[in-house]
């Protein structure tokens, strides 16, 4: 359940980085067919497949809103730096 929602937190940062909101529509689909069905592939019960689902989600829209944050603050950006001076290499 761990991998999920790291994976799921992650994608929702890279996804608010990029896009508006309405991506998490797909998104959440995608996520719920897979939740179930990796659940069920594995034999859990519904309740564990619905609480796996759940933390999946909430980690989903989490990273969105982490993401969408860091989009908007130019100095938070991914792959960018924190506003140090670059050093020449001469």
């Amino acid at each position: 359940m761990f991998v999920a929602g790291f994976a799921s937190f992650v994608v929702g940062l890279l996804l608010g980085n990029r896009f508006k909101v309405g991506i998490l529509v797909p998104a959440i689909v995608t996520i719920l067919v897979a939740q179930f069905a990796l659940g069920r592939w594995s034999g859990q019960g519904l309740p564990l497949m619905i609480a796996s689902a759940l933390l999946a989600l909430t980690a989903l829209q989490a990273g969105y809103v982490c993401g969408a944050f860091s989009a908007q603050r130019p100095s938070l950006k991914l792959g960018q730096p924190d506003g140090l001076p670059v050093r020449d290499s001469r």
